[in-house]
């Protein structure tokens, strides 16, 4: 079933880093792979914190609300590249130099968006990219839900380190030392090689990106 420009389903969208309305879920996905992989490369979060209007996915009434803002700058409301959940309005010019660098393999260039003048204004191509297998499928589940805890708290730290090792980023280094020790016992204790190998990779990646 199609859905007109504003009117999309939550449940076809996902939120991206920071706090948003989100995307398209196939945007999404790969808007969230970027993130992660700008961090490693650049150094760079791709958090994006919606505003009033919004910066990702606009409901018909935000494109209402942004004509109003913006006047002839905003897209005539239901004609809007927002309201199919496939934009994004960056929030700052270390975020679009970062994409410039990295995003084109993800579907996310300039190059394909519209609004040439607005340097903010990023839309998603789907260019086929598909995101890595999960090593960690072939662990039996608590060893999985372990593993994957690890990834995850990896990576959130590895995202606060823009803080200048703040606060939050010493919660998170906590919280990675609790899932290391976690982790590091099932790796001593398992008898299966196959499952010794992966939590091993799993202990050894310390950005969380595997």
């Amino acid at each position: 079933m199609a859905y007109s420009n504003g009117n999309i389903p939550g449940s076809l969208l996902a939120p991206i880093p920071g706090s948003n309305a989100g995307l398209l879920k196939p945007a999404a996905l790969t808007y969230k792979a970027m993130h992660y992989y700008s961090l490693k490369v650049t150094g760079t979060p791709l958090t994006i914190i919606d505003g009033q209007v919004g910066r990702t996915y606009r409901s018909y009434s935000r494109q209402l609300l942004a004509k109003q803002i913006y006047g002839s700058n905003a897209a005539t409301p239901g004609f809007s590249n927002h309201g199919l959940a496939l934009a994004v309005d960056l929030m700052y010019a270390a975020q679009r130099a970062a994409i410039d660098r990295v995003g084109r393999a993800f579907g996310w260039a300039k190059e394909w968006s519209d609004a040439s003048w607005e340097w903010w204004h990023m839309k998603w191509r789907d260019v086929g990219w598909k995101p890595k297998p999960d090593p960690t499928a072939k662990l039996p589940r608590h060893m999985r839900k372990a593993a994957n805890a690890l990834l995850y708290r990896r990576k959130r730290r590895r995202s606060e380190s823009h803080t200048g090792i703040g606060k939050l980023w010493h919660k998170w280094d906590r919280l990675v030392e609790n899932s290391y020790a976690k982790v590091l016992a099932l790796h001593n204790r398992a008898d299966n090689q196959e499952y010794k190998r992966i939590l091993w990779m799993v202990l050894s990646d310390r950005d969380g990106t595997l």
